[in-house]
């Protein structure tokens, strides 16, 4: 399907979006967007699911595996400044990379209760400051650079939804955890 859309932050955006569902016979699915926009977002996503997230919502079942591959960058990343006297006369301008990627396991315990478990990997890279920014100043200068992450993570979920992808009913209460290292 493609991807047409306008707004005031990203401006004309334009990309594809691709979707499998079924076509190995495993129930799985593949999730691909690819985005770009006039004013510098660059947006990259692959999603892996095997069952279908909709195929498997509301069932019983013995396991479930979700890969995703997340990139989203922006060339012209707007930062404002910190706490109540920042102001939009303040706006300055950098560019922001992240990439996260993360892999769940999931169990359909009953038709309404989900445990899931995993693992994410996740890496920022903030470049393109003025010699002047703001960001350059903060203690410690964590925006200066590349920030990296690994993580475990949990998730327990009651979901009466009647789909995962489009519920016109239903009700969700979720539970996350998510641990890193220092």
């Amino acid at each position: 399907l493609p991807i047409l859309s306008y707004d005031t932050d990203t401006g004309f955006g334009y990309g594809l979006k691709l979707f499998a569902l079924n076509h190995l016979g495993a129930r799985e699915s593949f999730d691909l967007v690819l985005f770009n926009s006039t004013r510098g977002e660059r947006w990259y996503r692959f999603v892996f699911s095997l069952p279908d997230f909709e195929m498997r919502q509301g069932t019983t079942y013995p396991l479930a595996l979700d890969l995703t591959v997340d990139y989203d960058k922006w060339i012209k990343n707007s930062f404002f400044g910190i706490g109540n006297t920042s102001s939009f006369a303040d706006r300055e301008y950098y560019t922001r990379q992240p990439l996260e990627i993360t892999l769940t396991g999931g169990r359909g315990v009953s038709p309404v209760f989900v445990v899931q478990a995993g693992v994410k990997y996740l890496t920022v890279q903030n470049s393109g400051y003025a010699d002047t920014s703001a960001l350059l100043e903060l203690t410690p200068t964590i925006s200066a650079g590349r920030a990296t992450a690994s993580s475990v993570l949990g998730s327990i979920r009651y979901d009466t939804r009647n789909s995962y992808v489009n519920p016109t009913h239903g009700v969700v209460f979720q539970a996350d955890v998510e641990l890193a290292p220092k």
